[in-house]
């Protein structure tokens, strides 16, 4: 199954790294722990069907076939919404997917809808054509709402921040920057469950 590059519109990219909390000061501001983290990075965009391929259709067959369908985006039901979750923990250093909010475990009967995303991350991260975008996307509430979904990430920003922060989110630069580190974790992932050594097979590649 191609992936279609004119199918995919108004990407972006968000990525924040949280730390483990360990208590409190004298003050009520919480202290952290900088040895353990966990690393959280978001990919939303719309998928389109159009003339030169059938995005939309083939992300919806892909979640049949995973026995997923009702994993629809909450916001847009024609976009997707890419999710890791890597632990840099003393107990838990595992990557963890999510589809459109959802966790998605890492077996046989989620292959289809993992081989998509996979895919499609590597087309973002790699493509040298033009990322189709609204230039105006970024100041909608769906841009700002749809990255990390249920939370408005503006709010991570102060007014003077949120302007520039929410442009660079779904800048082209990255955007592509930012596909091509979660295609590179998820492409790791896979080829460790199927028990591959990544040195010698550079891509997971099934189709779907």
């Amino acid at each position: 199954m191609n992936i279609n590059f004119t199918g995919i519109n108004n990407p972006g990219f968000y990525y924040s790294q949280l730390y483990k909390v360990v208590g409190q000061n004298e003050n009520g501001e919480y202290l952290y722990d900088p040895n353990e983290s966990v690393n959280v990075c978001y990919l939303n965009t719309e998928l389109t069907d159009d003339f030169n391929g059938k995005d939309l259709s083939n992300f919806r067959k892909s979640l049949k076939a995973s026995k997923l369908e009702d994993a629809i985006h909450p916001m847009n039901s024609n976009s997707l919404n890419v999710g890791l979750l890597k632990g840099e923990l003393s107990n838990d250093n595992g990557l963890y997917l999510f589809i459109n909010g959802n966790l998605i475990n890492i077996e046989d009967e989620k292959l289809p809808v993992i081989s998509y995303v996979t895919k499609l991350l590597k087309q973002i991260g790699n493509s040298s054509k033009e990322i189709t975008t609204d230039p105006l996307h970024f100041l909608s509430d769906e841009a700002a709402n749809s990255l990390v979904l249920g939370q408005d990430v503006r709010v991570d920003f102060s007014k003077e921040e949120v302007l520039e922060s929410m442009y660079n989110m779904y800048s082209e630069d990255n955007v592509r920057s930012g596909s091509d580190e979660m295609f590179n974790l998820l492409n790791k992932r896979m080829l460790e469950y199927f028990d591959i050594d990544t040195g010698k097979i550079q891509n997971f590649d099934r189709k779907a």
